[in-house]
């Protein structure tokens, strides 16, 4: 279907495309990209594209520092400017959050509800044996982005939402 999602993403229920052929959600103060489906016509896109086409040159839509001043620094000491040097997310969250507004596309983008009910801290909670029902029985919920990098090898504590989900998919993963 073109979704892309994070590894890291558990699902409670199928994603569904809404008609308008956007799949995006809100995130505190962004709009992430762990959850994501743009129309193959889409100006985001686009803009995202020919930025990784010119991986070299700094996108329109960055910040003044990163955009100016940090590639400045990088030129002093002879280092390549590159996209991959340019900071977290720019051609994910960092381009979505500032493209969505632009291209007036924020009454396509879900609520933080639907796909990041708990912000990247707040998902620590689900590595300890906590309730967790609120997030399993709420149909408003359509995931939970888990942010695995830092407890991702650790084994999981019975009780614990982790421990459910891995429960919940390992017939899958035989």
């Amino acid at each position: 279907m073109g979704v892309w999602s994070d590894l890291d993403c558990f699902f409670f229920q199928p994603l569904e495309v809404p008609s308008h052929g956007y799949l995006m959600g809100h995130e505190i103060n962004t709009i992430n990209s762990a959850i994501l489906k743009l129309p193959s016509d889409c100006p985001i896109l686009k803009d995202i594209l020919n930025a990784c086409r010119k991986p070299n040159k700094s996108p329109y839509w960055l910040d003044f520092r990163r955009k100016y001043v940090k590639r400045l620094g990088y030129f002093l000491t002879g280092k390549t400017w590159h996209l991959g040097n340019m900071g977290w997310g720019i051609v994910g969250p960092v381009a979505l959050t500032r493209l969505v507004p632009r291209y007036n596309l924020l009454d396509k983008v879900q609520p933080m509800k639907a796909f990041y009910p708990l912000d990247r801290h707040g998902t620590e909670k689900l590595y300890d044996p906590e309730p967790f029902d609120h997030l399993i029985n709420d149909p408003e919920i359509k995931s939970v982005h888990i942010y695995a990098k830092e407890r991702k090898h650790e084994t999981p504590v019975p009780g614990s939402f982790i421990a459910w989900a891995t429960e919940d998919v390992a017939d899958y993963l035989k």
